[in-house]
């Protein structure tokens, strides 16, 4: 890949995961299947270091032995210290297995794309939420861009896609099918998560995000 100018070819590189300014850039692609459209869609193939006919042929060479590993896209991991209190815990693909399958608290996480109007409609809730159980320790409010952030052995099926991992079982997620509501969001958490109390303890401020009034904060809420 040396570049891209047509709409086609830029498609291409975002499903490839090359930026432009890694290009030039080689890549090898197969169809994945047990992708869908537009969500890990392909096996990708990465090719790392100086670009070389002999670097190319070491790669084709690994991956017709099944040791060459697919490249899987993801942001920047966004460590604990620089999440925000309070919002949504922000998980990308490398960040996955830390965030959500090795924690020891309870997760329901938002897959979501920038583009789906339902996924727009959904933050306020989802943020609204996330402020609302700030206080509560046993639980982690989470999203993740599914356009950017491949997870192996994940299939998403739509936009948003909600799921619960519980903390006592990570290995089967609950898929959230109920009305896309605060209420019924902790309705449906007091029912498959750890115990909690949904009303913040004597003493507890709450999280302010610098943005706006104590009295519009609580008015959001």
């Amino acid at each position: 890949v040396s570049g891209a100018t047509e709409n086609h070819q830029k498609r291409l590189t975002e499903m490839l995961g090359v930026e432009e300014e890694h290009l030039p850039a080689v890549r090898m692609m197969t169809i994945n299947p047990d992708g869908h459209q537009q969500y890990n869609a392909a096996h990708k193939y990465k090719l790392t270091g100086q670009i070389t006919s002999q670097t190319i042929q070491r790669m084709v060479t690994a991956y017709h032995t099944n040791t060459l590993k697919p490249y899987l896209r993801s942001e920047p991991v966004v460590s604990a210290a620089e999440q925000f209190p309070g919002s949504p815990w922000v998980v990308v693909g490398e960040s996955f297995q830390s965030d959500v399958k090795e924690s020891t608290v309870d997760v329901l996480i938002d897959f979501f794309a920038p583009w789906c109007g339902h996924c727009r409609k959904l933050e306020p809730a989802w943020k609204t939420l996330a402020r609302k159980l700030a206080h509560v320790k046993t639980m982690r409010i989470a999203k993740l861009d599914a356009t950017r952030n491949e997870i192996p052995g994940l299939h998403i099926r739509g936009f948003p896609t909600i799921m619960f991992y519980p903390a006592q079982d990570k290995e089967h997620p609950i898929d959230y099918q109920g009305d896309r509501s605060v209420d019924s969001f902790v309705a449906f958490l007091k029912k498959h998560g750890q115990p909690f109390d949904e009303t913040p303890p004597p003493g507890f401020k709450g999280v302010s995000s610098g943005l706006l009034t104590d009295d519009e904060e609580h008015d959001e809420m």
